[in-house]
């Protein structure tokens, strides 16, 4: 499922849209008065669908339920214009339309927000054209085609932006913590051989250098760290900040112990001192157990220095 970072309010907001919608359904089919058409309960099923992906209860969903969802929905708005006898039930369903076209921008990469968008006027279109008058269509269809593109044009850059700033750390451009879930997903659908390097990275002295230097200084010095990594690592690396001034590299296809090397070559030009660990991560183990190990040998090595440096002084 996509990540949509920090627009899940919004996308609260149109699952109660739509769950209201198919509940509304569901009262008129059972107790309404009114003949049901089995458009209605085409159109009944397609609410109730994109609720349920939008509450999401099971985190995953695949792709071709999304797209599932949408071809049902063109082919029930199709159905239901075909079958509207009025102008107010014109209108209702170039409604649907709309709410279907803020879905599509949500969940889709922008290639198929295009043909979904497509599809979905098409299929109003179609609809309109057959059951009225053809300037009464186009009075109607021609400002829900423009909401339509404009508004999938908008929410599309909206929704972009949103999840650059969710996944990416603001200062230093790294993958940021909520970013790494992304990374990790993406991992686990190609296992690789060898396993996967983790390495955990931590600064030594930077609570020293913002106190003396100042934050700008050590704002600087971060960034200066992750372009030092992503500069000497390769394009498939990922450079996540994790906190403060802790850092993990993901490195596909790689051994701990050519990580190790690697990991020590590139941290020379650090401008700082550092203390990092190593684990090894197969994509059918657990992930955090992976991160626990690291961590662990980071603490380790950083105390044996400490120790070291103590003894020397």
């Amino acid at each position: 499922m996509r990540d949509l970072g920090g627009f899940r309010g919004p996308v609260w907001m149109l699952a109660l849209i739509t769950g209201v919608k198919s509940l509304g359904l569901l009262v008129v089919i059972v107790f309404g008065s009114v003949q049901v058409v089995p458009a209605q309960l085409v159109n009944c099923l397609v609410a109730l669908l994109i609720t349920l992906v939008l509450v999401n209860p099971w985190h995953v969903v695949p792709n071709w339920f999304l797209h599932a969802t949408i071809s049902l929905g063109a082919i029930s708005i199709l159905w239901l214009l075909l079958a509207a006898n009025n102008r107010g039930n014109v209108i209702g369903n170039s409604l649907t339309v709309v709410v279907l076209v803020v879905y599509v921008a949500m969940w889709f990469p922008r290639h198929q927000v295009q043909l979904h968008v497509i599809s979905l006027l098409a299929a109003s279109a179609v609809g309109m054209y057959a059951t009225m008058e053809r300037s009464e269509a186009t009075a109607i269809w021609g400002p829900t085609a423009v909401t339509a593109v404009l508004l999938s044009m908008m929410l599309r850059s909206l929704v972009l932006r949103i999840q650059h700033l969710a996944l990416r750390d603001e200062l230093t451009d790294a993958v940021s913590r909520m970013g790494l879930r992304g990374v990790i997903e993406r991992q686990a659908t190609s296992p690789s051989e060898p396993a996967n390097a983790v390495v955990v990275l931590d600064l030594d002295e930077f609570k020293r250098v913002n106190d003396e230097q100042g934050h700008l200084a050590g704002d600087l010095m971060l960034k200066q760290v992750v372009e030092v990594l992503r500069s000497r690592l390769r394009p498939n690396d990922s450079v996540v900040r994790t906190g403060g001034d802790e850092f993990m590299v993901l490195m596909p296809a790689t051994t701990v112990e050519a990580a190790d090397k690697v990991i020590a070559r590139v941290t020379s030009d650090f401008p700082i001192g550092f203390s990092y660990g190593l684990a090894e991560w197969r994509t059918d183990e657990d992930f955090d157990q992976a991160v626990a190990i690291a961590d662990a040998a980071m603490y380790e090595g950083k105390l044996a220095r400490r120790r070291a440096a103590g003894e020397q002084g």
